[in-house]
């Protein structure tokens, strides 16, 4: 929680305004109910934050020409996500030129197009934990920002992985 509250405060002193996704996971999916409730009410005297408060496990952004998708990957396969994101959000989908879907889930990086949208996986900051290891999972731990431009989707991305974090 504080982490999150530290991320937004840092959004805030470079930005007018901030919108805050807390996306359901499959390792509990109950925290994100509260965690979203929490952050809501933490803010309701902020008008420059806005919380995501669906219910849904899919969520979704217009930002100018852009669409932004996000969901956590546990209930749907990658190839799956552009149709289901275009059906479910037909009216933001149809006013935008380029989508990008994110996902994590499955602890490895993959970027793969397809008609419609990218949809992008992202690496994992999580330590191989033991089950983990009896799997064999085994994934480079990194975090990415990306910048994109209201008008032409994609711009710019920052890799970060923990050892930059030692330095």
């Amino acid at each position: 929680m504080r982490g999150i509250r530290t991320l937004v405060s840092m959004a805030l002193s470079r930005h007018d305004h901030v919108h805050l996704l807390i996306c359901e996971g499959n390792h509990d999916e109950a925290s994100a109910v509260w965690l979203r409730h929490m952050f809501t009410l933490l803010y309701e005297n902020e008008p420059r934050v806005s919380v995501n408060e669906s219910e849904l496990p899919f969520y979704s952004l217009k930002w100018g020409k852009t669409f932004l998708g996000f969901h956590h990957g546990h209930k749907v396969k990658n190839e799956q996500l552009p149709g289901l994101f275009s059906a479910q959000f037909r009216q933001l989908w149809g006013e935008t030129t380029r989508a990008y879907l994110h996902c994590g889930h499955r602890h490895h990086a993959d970027e793969k197009e397809y008609n419609g949208a990218t949809v992008i996986q992202h690496p994992t900051l999580a330590a191989r934990d033991a089950y983990a290891a009896r799997g064999g999972w085994i994934a480079d731990r990194a975090v990415q920002a990306i910048t994109y431009h209201r008008s032409y989707g994609q711009v710019s991305r920052t890799f970060v992985c923990p050892e930059m974090l030692a330095a």
